[in-house]
């Protein structure tokens, strides 16, 4: 959706262009044409200040020249609409063909960057499955390569999320079955905030979680949930000590709001531009595992279903991520 979006754009950037040249172009070919007029009537201007030739030019020019003067700007404005609509046609057109072989790369990587991901979860999912068969049928594993066998199976379930990760930004679309559901988003967003409870408990951090009324919004509720728990999670991850809180509501009768809300170390005002950028990672003093991919996917899962994502946050004090959906009329 996004790609297409940006094609669109793109296309429309460049008839713009095609029209200025074409509007530049008329706008030349009118000034030339009237200049021709000028002259004409210059050199009639002549032939009548001659006193032999007066009468006769003018007994010529008296029945015709108001004649001509309206009939040469109708044709004037007549061509210039015509040709200012054939540029414009030939402009869009143009711009099509000019982007069609950029199009068609682009679709060309995102089909194997989807089917490549296809192809890699299956292998993934086997050596994990693997792993735990042999953890239920062997009894005694020595405690070295119990924990090798652990780092394995971590190792395979990281790229495993990874993997899922690309397929979910590689997706031009979102899913045609429930793209169109109507939902409550306050059980949606109470079911991602319970799955992270025992990871913000972990922590020992204020963990909250705060609703007015009940919301309706149209979309997709599993990817509405996986952006709301990205979101979650980042909050948490990012929070050595103190609170989280989620917090639904609705600014007007047209948007409903979800703020997540943490007292974390915050982020800089240099990466807050970036950190939506596909595998940008924030520097912070405290290494925090991560592959860069969560917030750039939890942003198109949110335009993908009409809504935005803000940030604001202050190092050291924390951060707000507001997210915007339409709500149903």
């Amino acid at each position: 959706m996004k790609t297409m979006n940006e094609f669109s754009t793109a296309r429309l950037k460049l008839f713009g262009w095609y029209m200025l040249i074409s509007f530049l172009l008329l706008a030349v070919f009118t000034l030339v044409a009237f200049q021709a007029e000028k002259q004409s009537f210059m050199q009639i201007d002549k032939m009548l200040s001659n006193r032999i030739q007066r009468p006769v030019v003018s007994a010529i020019l008296e029945s015709r020249l108001a004649r001509f003067t309206s009939d040469f700007r109708k044709r004037l404005l007549y061509f210039d609409i015509i040709l200012f609509l054939v540029s414009s046609a030939a402009s869009w057109f143009l711009s099509g063909i000019t982007l069609k072989p950029i199009e068609e790369m682009i679709k060309k990587q995102q089909e194997f960057s989807a089917d490549a991901s296809h192809e890699l979860r299956t292998p993934l999912t086997s050596i994990v499955m693997e792993l735990e068969a042999i953890k239920r049928t062997q009894k005694k594993i020595p405690r070295d390569l119990l924990l090798s066998l652990e780092n394995i199976r971590g190792e395979a379930l990281r790229m495993k999320r990874l993997i899922n990760n690309l397929l979910t930004l590689v997706r031009t679309q979102p899913s045609q079955d429930t793209s169109h559901e109507v939902f409550t988003l306050n059980s949606v967003a109470k079911k991602a905030f319970d799955s992270l409870r025992n990871i913000a408990w972990e922590k020992k951090l204020e963990y909250v979680f705060r609703e007015s009324k009940k919301l309706k919004i149209q979309g997709n509720a599993e990817v509405v949930e996986q952006a709301l728990s990205i979101i979650l999670e980042n909050a948490i991850k990012y929070t050595p000590a103190g609170n989280v809180s989620m917090c639904i509501d609705s600014n007007n009768r047209k948007a409903a709001t979800v703020e997540v809300t943490d007292t974390g170390i915050g982020i800089p005002a240099d990466d807050i531009p970036h950190i939506f950028d596909r595998f940008y990672r924030v520097r912070t003093r405290i290494k925090i595992p991560g592959t860069g991919l969560g917030l750039a996917i939890a942003k198109k899962i949110v335009e993908d279903n009409k809504g935005k994502i803000t940030v604001q946050s202050v190092v050291d004090k924390g951060s707000t991520f507001t997210v915007y959906l339409p709500l149903v009329s």
